[in-house]
């Protein structure tokens, strides 16, 4: 897997097809980013090798890459799907198996795609695999899939807090989700220090320039939120105000080595630990 994850050939085919889906899924842009993230979090959790981190980072990027064969109709429907367009849905790990595997270097990736609906319990899809016979990948992935999916807003509901969605993960622990995959994911949350921990919490509008830190919470509801989530802040990124306009608004902050410009109305949805 090193030769496949130094292939700058791979890179590019990874770029391309999620900026292919999130052409398609406007609504969910950066969703698979955000489950990579997670996702290579939790391995390394877990203690996995630096290798297998990397192969898990790749195969979240590519976990949605069968919706590219969902008809537009049915992946961009704004509400609830019926039970047979969920049918159809249910069909994209086997396409983007399918898709993967006829690449040599990317089959254990396409087995890892396949599998990240399964559940612990048996009662997942497509092959309703339990417990272990699951790719530990694809148990990672699932997890990492769900709670992003809790914590994004959708047209049809809003929205979990991220306390809400991790209580959730410990509810569905041992059904849903792999119970030692459950408890690395907790004990993540609680090394990123939620609100309510000893290290001083402010809204990013009310910091200095000069001043970092790690995001805590994400607030707010619909299109500003999605374009919060769009620029890559959510829990866990680091941020740091760079400077702000002549009249305080907008404020340069940097992300992920890159200057972005809020305005303060953004800036006051987001909590920071500092430091």
């Amino acid at each position: 897997m090193e030769a496949l994850l130094q292939n700058a050939g791979v890179h590019e085919f990874v770029e391309a097809f999620t900026a292919a889906l999130d052409a398609k899924n406007t609504y969910t842009r950066g969703h698979s980013d955000r489950v990579a993230e997670i996702a290579a979090a939790v391995a390394r959790q877990l203690g996995m090798t630096k290798s297998n981190q990397d192969t898990i980072h790749v195969a979240a990027h590519l976990h949605d890459i069968g919706k590219i064969g969902i008809p537009d109709h049915i992946l961009l429907k704004p509400d609830r799907l019926s039970s047979e367009e969920f049918e159809v849905i249910k069909s994209h790990p086997q396409v983007g198996y399918d898709i993967l595997n006829k690449v040599t270097m990317l089959r254990p990736i396409a087995k890892i795609v396949r599998y990240h609906h399964e559940r612990w319990d048996g009662l997942g899809y497509p092959e309703g695999l339990a417990g272990t016979a699951i790719p530990l990948g694809a148990r990672i992935i699932a997890l990492a899939d769900a709670f992003d999916a809790m914590t994004s807003e959708r047209p049809y509901r809003s929205c979990m807090t991220q306390e809400e969605a991790v209580q959730e993960v410990l509810r569905c622990r041992g059904t849903q989700f792999d119970p030692s995959i459950a408890d690395a994911f907790v004990r993540l949350c609680q090394e990123c220090k939620l609100p309510g921990d000893t290290e001083a919490v402010k809204r990013l509008s009310e910091m200095l320039p000069g001043e970092q830190g790690r995001v805590t919470k994400v607030t707010g509801r619909g299109s500003i939120k999605q374009r919060l989530i769009d620029m890559g802040i959510i829990t866990g990124t680091r941020v740091a105000v760079q400077k702000f306009a002549p009249l305080g608004d907008p404020m340069e902050i940097k992300v992920k080595g890159f200057n972005l410009s809020l305005r303060k109305k953004e800036a006051r949805l987001i909590e920071v630990a500092i430091g």
